[in-house]
């Protein structure tokens, strides 16, 4: 299962004997970590019920995959060992990047912000959207945001489109590109 919050506790009571999970990073370096600091009463009923369940899910499962040392560091502590513990990197191919960065870079004097987070409430593109708009201000150069529209969920897509709209000084420094092919991608990573 992927995360261990809440989908590896279903094979946990199962008693799932096979059980994998598989860490991708918000799971374990900060929900985890969010179940040791409750602010609520509803907070201080669950959360333990949480980290007891999560600590326990994965001791009894039969391998833990994770995408970082970061992870497995975290997972040390909780289980005291690295015996069922595995790095398993998502799949990045290493050479197309080396490709695409072993060419010539293309020159530009514009300052430029790319942002590859999903278009979900989640990853806080409104934030980045402001935080762009407060350093153009400061900037003393050309400067743009770029940004992916992928994984879009439209209700949050559109309030992002709207307040852009809204921008008027910097709505032609901010750029929302539809979802892009890897060699593309992998450029616009180098540019």
């Amino acid at each position: 299962s992927f995360y261990p919050v809440p989908y590896s506790f279903w094979p946990f009571h199962l008693n799932f004997p096979n059980h994998i999970v598989t860490t991708r990073g918000q799971d374990v370096l900060v929900d985890y970590k969010t179940f040791c600091c409750p602010k609520s009463i509803r907070e201080r009923i669950a959360f333990p019920f949480l980290k007891s369940t999560f600590e326990r899910t994965v001791r009894q499962a039969k391998f833990i995959t994770s995408t970082s040392l970061r992870q497995m560091k975290e997972l040390r502590l909780i289980l005291g060992n690295d015996n069922k513990l595995s790095l398993v990197r998502t799949g990045v191919d290493t050479e197309a990047f080396l490709s695409v960065y072993r060419g010539l870079r293309r020159k530009t004097d514009c300052v430029t912000i790319f942002s590859n987070r999903a278009m979900i409430p989640r990853c806080n593109i409104d934030v980045i959207i402001d935080a762009f708009c407060l350093f153009k201000k400061r900037l003393q150069k050309p400067a743009k945001l770029v940004q992916i529209n992928y994984s879009a969920n439209l209700k949050y897509s559109q309030f992002i489109l709207d307040k852009i709209s809204r921008l008027e000084e910097f709505r032609e420094d901010i750029h929302i590109l539809p979802p892009q092919d890897t060699p593309r991608l992998l450029q616009l990573y180098k540019d």
